[in-house]
């Protein structure tokens, strides 16, 4: 399973007083982690919608508050890539705060790659090969 981490420190605004994490940001989070793996190999956003107009959409998304995190708390948030779809990524999504190991959010994502149509809609489309391979062999690397 890929799996790829980021450290972030907690914003101000990020969490109420008492360290509850606002839905968005845990959100937030973890959508920025997986569009900075993305973007480690070779498939940024921009170069994406660049290319051919395509970008992964996000189409379903659960996330939980587990624990507390304060103001200037250091959180490791991880995506871990469970299936890959004809057209869909799948991640089990985790956010700890880094000095202790405790959970702060978990969360699943699904995204489908999709192309900007003429008229603005969206039309899903296959995963191309060549990111298909870049995610099984960073697959194959995660494993060993």
């Amino acid at each position: 399973m890929i799996s790829f981490t980021q450290d972030i420190t907690v914003a101000w605004g990020d969490c109420a007083p008492f360290g509850q994490v606002y839905y968005p940001r845990m959100f937030e989070w973890l959508n920025e982690t997986e569009h900075e793996l993305l973007r480690q190999i070779g498939y940024s956003t921009n170069d994406l919608i660049a290319a051919d107009r395509s970008a992964f959409v996000m189409v379903d998304i659960s996330f939980q508050f587990v624990g507390p995190a304060r103001f200037g708390d250091r959180v490791r948030t991880k995506v871990a890539l469970e299936k890959i779809g004809t057209s869909s990524l799948h991640w089990r999504c985790t956010a700890d705060l880094l000095d202790t190991g405790a959970g702060v959010t978990t969360g699943l994502a699904v995204r489908v790659h999709a192309q900007v149509q003429d008229g603005g809609g969206l039309k899903p489309t296959p995963i191309p090969d060549d990111m298909r391979r870049a995610l099984t062999e960073m697959n194959a690397v995660a494993a060993e």
